[in-house]
């Protein structure tokens, strides 16, 4: 703006210097931009003869672009080709180290081969050091594992990482008890952790909650685009339940804490004290000999004493069973909850959760007192980010008036400029069905930041309007001069504007995903707004103003 109002005026006056008659400058525009004009001169003439007509036929063009809202599929980030991946692999409860690190080298072969594959790295077993067991999609056990791979760059490779994803999922080998994960690194990238689909189950008794979510995870695996579907309820890991005796455990002297300190101490250990050398610091921790707690006779034979002053074997004070405890119990909103979590491939998000509803529908309106279903991951971020971003766009466009009715010093005409904003919104919907693109809040960011931009080309129109009333020109006459004096600068800043964004919006490098929907979406909200800010709004601005075009008799 700066810029603008001061060098660009002084530029200017040199390099004009040499032009005198406005004759010049007439001929300077060439015939293309007259023939142009003259052609839009008969348009807007025949438009303004026939408003009626013009507004219905423009109000039908809109009516179809309404209807085309539930064509464009939505979701929150748009897929982005990410030369990074990482597959996430489960194991049957109890395999062993060894035997999950097999299968792993099994499928780092299968990968290696592919020649779009950079390298690749697996990392098996739970990590302990550095805090990264905190994070739950690192193994946790001795049955799950990673694999990384990493592709060449988007532009050295034909394929994108999505259909190599793809091919690696064909070539695993479907074993039973093994789950295969790959992580969305989109939604990592964007902060999150969670699986673009995630179906959250909320009640209290876990076995119903496992009945339930069995039957989520069955019904949506038969979708189309769903894959990678994980249920977070996992089969347990075997263990021994120890039920103490209250009365015998009285009548020996004992409390249930003392004979639990016993095992404890027994099985797991219990720190006595400290071994200090050197300024080291050792923990000295006290147990069994592994030969001696490792089956369920030891456990049963451990010697508990007596404050009585006798020893007791613990099967004397006590039932053991054995048993099954859940790997995890998850929590949320202080209740707990199993997760179905999937992966979309192919597919926009919106539709794909819709269908997802439909076909759980049931078994939604028929769960049991205490339980109920909610939708996370992506889906939840994608509705809180287009609500935000919906309120951002009512307040632009609110601000937008504020501000034309404090200059036009008009409450009328600031509100016929403001009819550019649907005018645009057409062309964003319209532009992303033809080419296919998603609404995502980065196509959102680019309608917002279209809000801004298409007014301009009204305020000009309707301005010079305007200061040619003020000079005493009839009205009639003054939008028609409007139009014819307006037409050049208005297409000379549209295109320049869709100029500016065409590279980045054919752009197909690395992350171009990421920055193509808002230069797509500005594109044909420019292009619409351009074509009916020449038409439309002078005919607004006409009715407004109630300046007829009749004939008269």
């Amino acid at each position: 703006l700066f810029v603008a109002l001061t060098i660009v005026p002084m530029i200017a006056s040199i390099i004009f210097k040499k032009r005198k008659s406005g004759k010049e400058y007439q001929e300077a525009t060439g015939k293309m931009f007259i023939g142009i004009r003259n052609k839009y001169l008969k348009f807007l003439s025949l438009c303004l003869r026939h408003r009626a007509k013009t507004l219905i036929a423009m109000a039908i063009v809109f009516i179809i672009a309404i209807a085309l809202i539930p064509l464009i599929g939505t979701e929150f980030i748009p897929k982005t080709d990410m030369p990074m991946q990482t597959l996430n692999i489960k194991t049957p409860i109890g395999t062993s180290l060894e035997e999950t690190n097999t299968f792993v080298s099994q499928i780092e072969e299968i990968v290696g081969n592919i020649k779009e594959v950079k390298y690749v790295m697996g990392m098996v077993g739970p990590m302990t050091e550095g805090g990264a067991a905190a994070d739950p999609t690192n193994p946790q056990s001795t049955n799950e594992a990673q694999v990384f791979f990493r592709l060449f760059d988007k532009e050295e490779r034909e394929r994108s990482s999505e259909e190599i994803v793809e091919e690696v999922r064909s070539k695993i080998p479907k074993l039973e008890g093994v789950e295969l994960t790959f992580l969305d690194m989109s939604s990592q990238m964007m902060g999150g952790t969670e699986s673009p689909i995630s179906i959250k189950l909320f009640g209290k008794d876990l076995p119903v909650l496992k009945s339930i979510s069995e039957e989520i995870e069955n019904r949506i695996v038969n979708i189309q685009a769903v894959c990678d579907v994980d249920n977070s309820y996992k089969q347990g890991k075997p263990e021994l339940h120890i039920y103490v005796d209250r009365d015998k455990a009285f009548r020996y002297g004992l409390t249930i804490s003392q004979v639990a300190s016993v095992v404890k101490t027994a099985t797991f250990g219990t720190v006595a004290g400290v071994f200090r050398e050197a300024g080291d610091e050792i923990d000295i921790l006290v147990r069994l000999d592994e030969e001696c707690r490792n089956s369920l006779q030891d456990i049963e034979n451990l010697n508990i004493t007596s404050p009585l002053g006798f020893t007791i074997p613990l099967k004397q004070v006590a039932n053991i069973e054995k048993g099954e405890g859940p790997i995890k119990i998850s929590r949320e909103h202080q209740t707990r909850k199993m997760t179905i979590s999937a992966n979309v491939v192919g597919r926009d998000l919106g539709s794909t959760t819709k269908e997802i509803q439909t076909v759980i529908k049931n078994i939604k309106e028929n769960l049991p007192i205490g339980y109920f279903i909610e939708f996370g991951g992506a889906y939840e971020d994608m509705k809180e980010t287009f609500k935000t971003l919906f309120y951002a766009l009512l307040l632009a466009a609110l601000l937008v008036y504020v501000i034309l009715s404090s200059l036009f010093e008009s409450f009328k005409q600031p509100l016929v400029i403001m009819f550019t904003l649907p005018l645009a919104y057409v062309g964003v919907i319209f532009i992303l069905f033809i080419t296919g693109s998603t609404l995502s809040a980065i196509s959102f960011v680019g309608i917002i930041v279209l809000s801004g931009i298409v007014v301009n080309d009204g305020i000009v129109l309707i301005d010079h309007a305007n200061q040619l009333r003020r000079k005493g020109m009839e009205p009639q006459k003054a939008i028609i001069q409007a139009g014819s004096d307006r037409m050049r600068p208005v297409l000379i800043t549209s295109i320049t504007t869709i100029g500016g964004m065409f590279p980045m919006a054919i752009s197909t490098g690395q992350g171009s995903a990421m920055r193509a929907p808002m230069a797509i979406a500005v594109i044909g909200g420019l292009i619409t707004a351009t074509f009916f800010t020449l038409l439309i709004i002078p005919t607004i601005y006409s009715i407004v103003e109630r300046i007829s075009y009749k004939k008269k008799k």
